[in-house]
């Protein structure tokens, strides 16, 4: 290998280190300021430990060979993962939310806990909590342990006894939970062979394995009676923890209060947990940014090392993570939309500081006084438009707190939250009025199995609504077909798209749960016959596993729609903000370049102080013959034939200038060989009278921005490129993207570059007439240009700009039929854009 190609390999390899996070998002520094409820990327397969330390080593390796020294900080991303798994360096630190949905679920299942917490245990935990101020919670942890002492002198000691039986059966029913879910592991396993086997029997005619089919769903009949053993078990231990709760004597307020404290000291060791995983996760954050930063400035987007990572990045969230898959190819977009902010921001420092800074002071400082002068009216747009985005803010606001379920609300707070707060309310209200309606069974319905079966599916039959607006009627869905509405009914179509999902959410859920809780009721006469527990207590722990599956449906429903506003909102404020950079800059150019021309403030794609006009051009009127000077192989666009030239297709230089080329239908050419012959003739092409062809000879060294709209054809020593350009010129001319042939400083001869012109000036060398750069057929890249245009407010916004090649710098200039570009006024539209 030789060394640019292992250079470029060692570039490779630090580029794949920081995949991990491309993937999870965690790469994005916005991303901590994210609230996902409930999306997320669950899990991400990577290389192993072992395999990631040998890339750092030969990493390593290779920058000591290459003498690249400072390129070794930037392999730190694989010794990361060689001590963490991906999961645990892209963790995100949890929100304040988070916390206090922790700190909930912990109390509820500290009170619910029939095992009363040990003395000795919470001081050891209180000790192994490491950070006490961790921007979630904040404590001092001598109070914590003033705090457990009189709580353990008022509550005393309880029997123990009592207390190893309680940790037995907790021992014994977490163990059984592990094996409930190890079946449910496995029924889904035999469920996706059943699945795999139709399809296979479907595709062959049914000539497939039947007596496999039914082996695998008679051992799924064995996991169900398993399964359905272990679970009968279970509920007979969780009865026996209960009545163990019900038999302490200790002081039921000091009790209450130490299982809150216990509550709280879990609460405290997971924020701790989380804020060292965090402080570990953005250390791997900032190393992977300075990995990022480093590619871009290096190397541009559409690199073979950007690409190598980009790929890499999304066969992996598509195929070795978990999750909703359009959330993690969300977080792929949201990885390029951040590599675009980071490239543009190289782009407009380095193509604009070198002319900027040959400026004087005064000049820069009254360029910008009159661009902000000029740029009132966008700043007054801008203004107007955010603040009509508040009011619709405002007025989702006022929808929403009008509803019956959100009335406890505090608007202050975050909405999603308090809509997270209030469907957990509305389902805790539903499941204490179920249990309730258990408590109210006289005592001969509670050992009746049908008795308790038949009060549980009238409750959920009666107190259930089968639609959403029967809970609350303003979410109905006012209604929206077709594309005209969009467009007359803006508001209603948009409430729609958000009520009509939650609906259908809602009532496909109900009625799969109203059917897995009548299947949970059909066991309870076995239940009861052979006494394994108290059916009431097993009733209460089937309503509240069908409303809490209920509620996580309508959150996850909810976070499907979150996911959806924050596309938007991400991907309209990014718009923006280009659109308020590049009309600002404009407006600056317009300024800049308006002043007198001199020497420091020509238009410019590449500097040179003193262009070279090496090469030449003209222009054919009558007929366009293609000889050998121009070069021994020609290739051509598809759009002209040319006699004594059979068509060859081919794709020369395929990688280049890809999408402009596929897009105006230049990817493909035909192939000339200028040295054949087909009777006795040179390749031709006659050409009409309201057609010109131009020649433009290009020396090595050479490079010309033409469009592919005039392409006709070049010759095989022309290169091509594409360069994307932030300076102040490229808003002047209009565009930001410009295909360049070149000709390499090391050729061996001339290139050819053919183009189409409906009249040109320019080509004789002499000085070019002042035109719109509409009328630009093709120049140099360092040929300098002049703007003429007037500076005031109606011309700025209506009118374009003219510009005049300097010093018989080459540009060719011909007719464009298309309607000249208008001033700042273009980017009037973008302004409206809601955000």
């Amino acid at each position: 290998m030789t060394r640019r190609g292992a250079s470029y390999t060692l570039w490779v390899a630090i580029a794949l280190g920081i995949a991990p996070a491309v993937v999870t998002g965690h790469i994005s520094p916005f991303s901590m300021f994210d609230e996902r409820f409930g999306l997320e990327v669950e899990s991400l397969m990577f290389l192993p430990p072992e395999l990631c330390l040998v890339v750092f080593v030969v990493g390593i390796a290779a920058c000591v060979v290459l003498r690249r020294f400072v390129l070794m900080p930037l392999l730190l991303p694989w010794l990361a993962l060689v001590f963490f798994p991906p999961e645990k360096l892209t963790e995100p630190f949890p929100s304040a939310w988070d916390a206090q949905e922790r700190l909930y679920e912990n109390e509820k299942l500290a009170r619910e806990s029939a095992e009363l917490p040990d003395l000795d245990s919470l001081r050891s935990r209180i000790g192994d909590i490491d950070h006490t101020d961790t921007g979630l919670f904040r404590f001092e942890r001598a109070e914590l342990l003033s705090e457990l002492d009189q709580l353990s002198e008022r509550s005393g000691a309880w029997d123990t006894n009592v207390s190893q039986r309680a940790a037995k059966i907790a021992v014994q029913i977490t163990a059984l939970r592990l094996k409930i879910a190890q079946a449910n592991s496995h029924l889904s396993m035999i469920d996706k062979s059943l699945r795999d086997l139709a399809i296979v029997s479907r595709f062959s005619l049914g000539l497939a394995n039947k007596v496999l089919g039914e082996k695998l769903r008679q051992g799924r009949n064995k996991v169900i009676r398993h399964r359905n053993a272990l679970e009968t078990t279970r509920r007979a231990l969780r009865v026996e923890l209960t009545s163990i709760q019900t038999a302490r004597s200790d002081t039921e307020q000091a009790l209450t209060q130490l299982r809150d404290l216990d509550a709280r000291i879990s609460t405290y060791l997971w924020a701790s947990d989380a804020y060292r995983a965090w402080q570990i996760s953005m250390t791997y954050k900032l190393l992977c940014l300075a990995v990022l930063v480093a590619l871009l400035w290096v190397f541009p987007m559409g690199s073979t090392v950007y690409l190598s990572l980009l790929g890499v990045s999304l066969f992996a969230a598509v195929f070795y993570s978990e999750g909703a898959l359009g959330y993690r190819l969300w977080l792929i977009v949201q990885f390029l939309m951040l590599c675009f902010a980071l490239r543009i921001a190289r782009l407009l420092v380095r193509e604009n500081f070198p002319l900027l800074r040959r400026q004087s002071g005064s000049f820069l400082l009254q360029t910008c006084r009159k661009t902000l002068v000029f740029y009132l009216p966008f700043l007054t747009l801008l203004a107007l438009g955010l603040a009509a985005s508040w009011q619709v803010d405002r007025w989702v606001d006022n929808q929403l707190y009008s509803l019956k379920f959100m009335a406890d609300s505090d608007p202050k707070a975050n909405r999603r939250q308090n809509i997270d707060r209030a469907i957990s309310a509305y389902f805790d209200d539903q499941e204490e009025a179920a249990f309730r309606m258990l408590d109210d069974l006289d005592a001969r319905a509670k050992s009746s199995p049908k008795a308790v079966a038949a009060a549980m599916m009238s409750f959920y039959e009666q107190e259930v609504p089968k639609i959403l607006p029967d809970v609350e009627p303003e979410m109905a869905p006012p209604g929206c077909s077709g594309f005209l509405p969009w467009v007359f009914q803006t508001a209603s179509c948009a409430e729609t798209s958000v009520k009509e999902p939650l609906n259908e959410a809602y009532a496909e859920k109900r009625e799969a749960q109203r059917q897995s809780l009548d299947r949970a009721t059909q066991g309870y006469a076995e239940l009861a016959t052979s006494g394994a527990g108290n059916l009431v207590d097993v009733a209460r722990e089937d309503l509240s596993a069908t409303f809490h599956d209920m509620e996580t449906a309508i959150k996850k429903q909810l976070s499907v729609i979150y996911a959806v506003v924050d596309i938007y909102s991400w991907v309209s404020w990014f718009v923006l903000i280009l659109v308020v950079i590049k009309s600002l800059m404009y407006i600056f150019a317009r300024v800049f370049f308006g002043a007198k021309v001199d020497g420091e403030r020509v238009i410019q794609f590449e500097p040179q102080s003193e262009p070279g006009q090496s090469g030449g051009v003209r222009e054919v009127s009558d007929r366009l013959d293609l000889t050998q000077d121009m070069g021994e192989l020609i290739y051509v666009s598809k759009r002209y034939d040319f006699a004594n030239a059979p068509p060859d297709e081919v794709t020369p230089q395929a990688q280049k200038a890809f999408f402009s080329r596929f897009l105006r239908g230049a990817w493909h050419m035909n192939r000339v060989w200028t040295d054949a012959r087909v009777g006795g003739a040179a390749p031709y092409r006659r050409l009409p009278a309201d057609e010109r062809i131009v020649v433009w000879t290009l020396k090595p060294g050479d490079a010309v921005i033409f469009s592919w709209r005039q392409f006709v054809g070049m010759s095989e020593r022309i290169g091509l490129r594409t360069r994307y350009s932030w300076q102040l010129a490229s808003l002047i001319f209009g565009r930001m993207f410009y295909v360049v042939a070149f000709v390499p400083s090391d050729a061996v001869g001339d290139g050819t570059l053919l183009l189409s012109a409906r009249g040109s000036d320019g080509t004789d060398g002499e000085e070019s007439p002042s035109n719109s750069p509409d009328q630009l057929l093709a120049w140099q890249t360092t040929t300098r240009f002049g703007m003429h245009a007037n500076l005031s407010f109606r011309n700025v916004y209506r009118s374009g700009v003219q510009i005049r090649a300097l010093n018989k710098d080459l540009a060719v200039m011909h007719s464009n039929v298309q309607r000249q570009r208008s001033g700042a006024a273009r980017f009037l539209t973008c302004f409206l854009l809601p955000v």
